[in-house]
């Protein structure tokens, strides 16, 4: 996904992705075709509309080699359970049309809210992945969640706003 969100926050980078959301004909056969053709360029437009497409239809967005696609979905609608053009594209631009108000880094998180610490007018979203499939579907990689979570407890504490997006496990509900 940093890929993608590279190209949104570029000038102008989120307009063809929107327009290609809302002019894509959704069937499962044109999904699995749109996911497998093709090879990932980095701050391409059509990268960064099948990044969002990925995460759409991907069991709980989880977009790592070995992850599934929906199957029965949200009230039973299949692939399509979590795709709602309108939304996602007008998303898309509103992001874009506040671009200037965020910053992505593509590194170490915890590590930078330590520099950035001390700035209250930073906000944090934090979304790391699902603790019990971390290994499994993020090819190995080490993330201790307790420590992302200690550090999002002090950041609070420093009157910072740290913000998640989570699953509800113990861990968080500890935070």
């Amino acid at each position: 996904m940093a890929n993608f969100w590279k190209t949104i926050f570029k000038p102008g980078g989120a307009e063809r992705p929107a327009q290609a959301v809302e002019s894509f004909k959704f069937t499962d056969k044109r999904v699995r075709k749109m996911l497998t053709s093709g090879h990932m360029v980095a701050g391409n437009d059509q990268e960064a509309f099948r990044a969002l497409l990925r995460n759409r239809v991907s069991r709980a967005g989880v977009m790592a080699a070995g992850a599934g696609l929906l199957r029965s979905g949200e009230a039973g609608k299949g692939l399509a359970s979590r795709w709602y053009p309108a939304t996602l594209a007008k998303r898309l631009r509103l992001i874009a049309k506040h671009r200037s108000c965020f910053k992505f880094a593509g590194t170490d998180g915890i590590k930078l809210m330590q520099c950035y610490a001390a700035d209250k007018t930073m906000a944090w979203f934090i979304d790391p992945h699902y603790p019990e499939a971390g290994g499994r579907l993020y090819g190995g990689d080490y993330f201790d969640h307790d420590d992302l979570f200690d550090y999002a407890s002090e950041l609070d504490k420093m009157g910072a706003t740290p913000e998640s997006c989570h699953h509800d496990i113990g861990l968080v509900k500890l935070v």
